[in-house]
């Protein structure tokens, strides 16, 4: 029996970005949770700690608690299994008979390893930085090649997009207990099946609204608001405190907690803390916290000739040919898009970006930009740290010490692909 799993990133966080810039790439969300709820949830009981980037750790400390992040002594005693962060573990996934001293791989990826402490010290002494194969080449240990479709480990961001859908339909039992207790005001519509519908504590949803659940279940959690004319088809997700106004919810969307969403959004994952109040257009897109989409911000998911959509991570990267046809943008933390900005297919938006004006979002846009016609520009940190704490301080939350070194460690490390992205710029 597994009594202590930890998590850890390898070198393909990068593959994620830019929502894992700020945070660790088992802190994304599929569904209904994040990876990292999915993992613990498969071995209730058993201890978690964490493994994460250096310059991360002091957040994800104050986010999860209790939990350990970086302790060397958590990993002393017994054994542990490591599991990637970029597993998604299925509610249903059969835990096989583990043995100690063993590495499960796919391909040249590894996916878990269950080590005594003797073996997992190369781990030990690697604490703060990616788990990359040259650690894993120092762990004395017997690889075992794991069959497909075994576990899902995603590799790229837009394959959460893609099957978030299928994640909230498996999350829903495990998180709806009954209807709720929310309210479902008079005039307000329930089509298809009502036991595909939960209200959580507090939440309420007023007349004129309709909540299409043939397709999929939706789940509406403590003190989430749904005003009219708002149509929400499942598979949704909508969190905590959210706000829903007079919007179109496509299905396969997750919202949430404590956003205000608006207009049109189909088949995204939104966290925390992020605005789209307005009308507009969000597919197959994922956004991080702290964003804010101005009036009228449509993004394309679709190429005109229908074909493969290429998408570009890194400033000194060429595109990469999804192989999808559906792809939309992905948008880094506290990021603002002014009124009625268009955004490429397949983009890809970094952190503390700021884009006003009629000039369509390219395919990759490094963080701490500041574009307006005529000018882009490096978003300087002072200023992108002034607008993100009036933001966080108009949710009563503070932009302590612990958010500003976080953005300070984000400026330096994207600063590469800021020279790089603004120099091919200049030359257009």
């Amino acid at each position: 029996m597994v009594k202590r799993i930890c998590l850890f990133e390898d070198h393909l966080w990068k593959n994620f970005a830019p929502v894992t810039l700020t945070r660790p790439v088992y802190e994304l969300v599929a569904g209904m949770s994040s990876f990292r709820a999915k993992v613990a949830r498969l071995f209730p009981g058993a201890e978690l700690s964490l493994l994460t980037r250096d310059y991360l750790a002091p957040k994800l400390r104050r986010s999860v608690g209790d939990l350990p992040v970086n302790d060397a002594d958590a990993l002393r005693d017994g054994c542990t299994l490591f599991v990637n962060g970029r597993v998604v573990a299925d509610p249903g996934m059969q835990i096989p008979e583990l043995e100690p001293g063993s590495i499960y791989k796919i391909g040249d990826e590894v996916v878990a390893a269950y080590l005594d402490a003797a073996a997992a010290e190369p781990i030990r002494q690697a604490l703060g930085r990616e788990l990359d194969n040259s650690v894993w080449d120092a762990v004395s240990a017997t690889p075992i090649e794991v069959p497909a479709g075994v576990v899902t480990v995603f590799r790229n961001l837009w394959e959460l997009v893609l099957a978030n859908g299928d994640w909230i339909r498996k999350e829903f039992p495990l998180y709806a207990q009954g209807i709720g207790t929310g309210v479902l005001e008079p005039g307000a519509c329930v089509r298809g099946d009502a036991s595909q519908l939960y209200l959580g504590e507090g939440a309420v949803v007023l007349p004129g609204v309709v909540l299409d659940v043939t397709e999929g279940p939706i789940y509406l959690s403590d003190g989430v608001k749904v005003k009219p004319p708002t149509l929400i088809e499942g598979p949704t997700f909508v969190g905590t405190k959210s706000l829903v106004d007079g919007a179109k919810i496509r299905e396969s969307t997750t919202i949430g907690p404590v956003c205000k969403v608006g207009g049109e959004v189909e088949a995204s994952i939104i966290q925390s803390y992020s605005n789209k109040h307005h009308d507009g257009f969000l597919g197959h897109a994922y956004v991080g916290q702290w964003v804010n989409l101005g009036a009228l911000v449509t993004n394309s998911d679709l190429k005109n000739n229908y074909g493969s959509v290429k998408v570009q991570r890194w400033a000194d990267q060429a595109p990469l040919d999804s192989g999808e046809t559906f792809i939309g943008c992905s948008l880094g933390d506290h990021s603002k898009l002014g009124i009625g900005v268009m955004i490429t297919t397949g983009a890809t938006v970094g952190m503390c970006v700021n884009w006003t004006g009629s000039d369509t979002v390219s395919r990759h846009v490094p963080s701490f930009v500041w574009h307006t016609p005529g000018e882009h520009v490096e978003y300087r940190l002072n200023k992108a740290s002034e607008t993100a704490a009036a933001v966080m301080k108009r949710r009563k939350l503070e932009f302590d010490e612990v958010e500003s070194e976080l953005l300070r460690q984000c400026f330096e490390n994207t600063a590469h692909d800021r020279a790089v992205g603004l120099a091919s710029a200049a030359k257009k």
